[in-house]
């Protein structure tokens, strides 16, 4: 089996408009990358992920 290891350190990332928010609880820092775009009657914003090496 093959792995390949993309070496990402950022993801942007299409979320609930709310996802900053809860960012601390799940221990990833993100940052608003947009406006708050109306989806579908759903608030949401591009946000932009950090991704340290260990969790990836």
């Amino acid at each position: 089996m093959r792995t390949t290891t993309l070496w990402a350190t950022y993801c942007p990332t299409l979320l609930s408009a709310t996802g900053p928010r809860w960012a601390d609880r799940v221990d990833v820092e993100m940052k608003a990358m947009g406006p708050v775009l109306v989806i579908d009657e759903i608030e949401s914003q591009v946000v932009e992920m950090d991704l340290p090496g260990a969790r990836h």
